[in-house]
């Protein structure tokens, strides 16, 4: 019984060690395996075009997203001060 419980604490303790020692299995990028995808996006005009579209949208709701946040921004701070116009209920 001892014995039983000796290896098992022994095993649960090991089982992380053993876990952070192993190296994680990342395939890795390759300057040719980059080449190879732009090689392949590039050859297609339709696919081209809609990647340029697709940036193009993306940096439009980026900027309409900062705006909103510096527009919600400014709202709080004139909700917070004490404006004269503002009537206390």
């Amino acid at each position: 019984m001892n014995l039983r419980l000796i290896v098992t604490i022994l095993v649960i303790a090991a089982a992380p060690v053993w876990a952070q020692a192993q190296k994680p299995t990342l395939a890795e990028v390759t300057k040719a395996d980059a080449q190879m995808v732009l090689k392949i996006v590039s050859s297609d005009k339709a696919k081209t075009r809609t990647y340029c579209e697709m940036a193009k949208f993306g940096h439009q709701i980026e900027g309409r997203t900062l705006r909103l946040q510096s527009l919600r921004s400014m709202s709080a701070n004139c909700m917070n001060t004490d404006a004269p116009y503002r009537s206390r209920s």
